[in-house]
């Protein structure tokens, strides 16, 4: 986080603490009075962050994502603090949506496809208050993906505030479920099981799926700042290695496997540049070493007898997942958001658990939005990948659809939207990769790349033509990136103008001694 950001947005920042720490305190002492009235508070401060302050945006989503709290009102809508947060961003991200007119095509075909079909599986439900109920979940985190990926696309260095929340949120996470494990229950609470781990999440699965994304997220940073500035970046390299180590202590096959392929996508990427492949491996088996030799060795165990033997769930697991598929190709239209478990209760599907979900994301977003929406969700999800995969700039555009590829692999046999953090999670990492290719402004006719790792050098990238005095002007404009380089064309028109107005004797001039 820059220093001059921090200055800038100095009081913001401390009255949003402020309140927290008061809503806090009252929660802790069960003043339930002044709880209220110190939330209502910190939700109006969100709400004019989301209007003036959008580039504030990811600390605050991260900041609910990671201490979500449930609210416990009457009625089918069982509301979170982190939805009441994404209505009140809501303004603000339209706001943005509207004028800056960034989000690419596929984003918006693939958002509203989904939408329409949430809608129309809400009709046709057998459960409506329930389908209805998922819809005012979905729909300000869709809004959100479209102003996190508006922002990231036209505002400098706004991926690297999304990646950096991200990490940050990983590690603040991970330290909580370090807590836990070790039986301080200060703010988390115990698990909801004695031998797992699940920190500020409601499930362990959905805990490690945060820390893993965060961790590929931590490692494309990691590359960016050595790329830039030729050193380690600390704090980032330490936060990055707390998901790395969670991950493999949380006992999820699936998170250790999004790590796994998320990897793989970030080698694949740097195939191209040899040297620094061969740094990246070397960096990546340093830090694989580091975790293996922190971590306590009856829990790798533990995970390594996992992937070895089979488990119990997994036969629950195949069949829930063929009993989704057999009720999608049934069910065009849809059954609607959580009435997978009225299903088997009824008979309809048979499982000798009746888990709320059918264990595969495709097949249950087919089930929530229809065949519409399902189509909407792959739209979306392999154009995010895509669009990130082919930037050409950015190693931490890279990083998140690194990322969103291991997560798309992971929840091919899982399905983590039940939980709001998680769908958010997922939301950010789908802004960040629609941003891979980022928009390109121009000066006379020439492109200037605008990926965030490419503000260290650029040199080659403003064409200069005709006067430097007028190019300098227009590259100002363009924000501080090009600052510097503007002063450069100025400096130098001013020494041309100086040369011109002495006059030249005998001895100067050229061909002459």
């Amino acid at each position: 986080m820059p220093i001059e950001w921090v200055k800038r947005e100095g009081a913001m920042i401390v009255l949003f603490v402020l309140t927290l720490a008061g809503g806090a305190y009252g929660a802790m002492n069960g003043l339930n009075g002044l709880t209220v009235v110190i939330g209502i508070m910190a939700f109006l401060i969100v709400l004019v962050i989301g209007l003036t302050r959008p580039k504030m945006t990811p600390y605050i989503i991260v900041f609910f994502t990671v201490f979500d709290r449930d609210l416990h009102l009457s009625g089918p809508v069982q509301l979170t603090s982190l939805t009441i947060v994404l209505f009140l961003l809501a303004p603000g991200f339209l706001r943005v949506i509207m004028t800056g007119k960034a989000v690419p095509r596929f984003a918006r075909v693939g958002i509203w496809m989904l939408i329409f079909g949430l809608i129309v599986a809400s009709l046709a439900s057998a459960q409506p208050d329930l389908a209805w109920a998922g819809l005012v979940r979905w729909v300000p985190a869709l809004i959100m993906i479209m102003g996190v990926g508006s922002l990231c696309i036209t505002e400098e260095g706004m991926s690297r505030r999304v990646a950096n929340a991200l990490v940050y949120g990983g590690a603040v996470c991970g330290a909580f479920g370090i807590l836990q494990r070790s039986g301080r229950y200060w703010l988390v609470g115990p698990p909801y099981a004695p031998d797992v781990t699940d920190s500020t999440f409601g499930y362990y699965t959905n805990f490690a799926n945060f820390e893993a994304l965060a961790a590929v997220v931590g490692v494309s940073l990691i590359i960016s700042g050595l790329r830039l500035r030729r050193r380690l970046p600390l704090l980032i390299t330490a936060s990055t290695l707390l998901c790395v180590y969670m991950v493999a202590t949380s006992y999820s096959r699936g998170a250790v496997g999004l790590v796994a392929v998320g990897l793989l996508v970030i080698l694949l990427k740097e195939l191209a540049r040899p040297f620094r492949f061969f740094v990246v491996v070397g960096l990546l088996s340093l830090m694989g070493w580091l975790v293996v030799q922190l971590a306590p060795a009856e829990l790798l165990a533990e995970l390594i007898g996992k992937f070895t033997s089979s488990q119990n769930g997994d036969i629950v697991r195949s069949q829930l997942q063929a009993g989704g598929l057999q009720m999608l190709a049934k069910s065009p239209l849809g059954i609607g958001f959580n009435n997978f478990s009225a299903l088997i209760s009824s008979g309809d599907i048979y499982s000798t658990l009746a888990l709320a979900h059918s264990h595969n994301t495709f097949v249950q977003m087919g089930l929530d939005a229809g065949w519409l929406g399902g189509a909407g969700f792959l739209i979306l999800v392999v154009g995010a990948f895509w669009r990130a995969f082919r930037s050409k700039g950015g190693v931490v555009a890279v990083g998140f659809g690194a990322a969103l590829a291991g997560f798309l692999v992971q929840v091919s046999q899982d399905y983590f939207f039940f939980e709001e953090a998680s769908l958010v999670a997922f939301g950010l990492l789908v802004a960040g990769s629609v941003a891979g290719l980022r928009q390109k402004r121009t000066v006379e006719g020439d492109s200037l790349g605008t990926s965030d790792d490419s503000i260290g050098d650029i040199s080659g990238k403003v064409g200069l033509r005709g006067d430097r005095t007028s190019e300098a002007g227009r590259a100002s404009k363009l924000g501080p990136v090009y600052r510097d380089y503007a002063g450069q064309l100025r400096s130098r028109s001013s020494n041309k103008e100086n040369a011109k107005s002495v006059p030249l004797t005998s001895d100067l001039r050229p061909g002459r001694r």
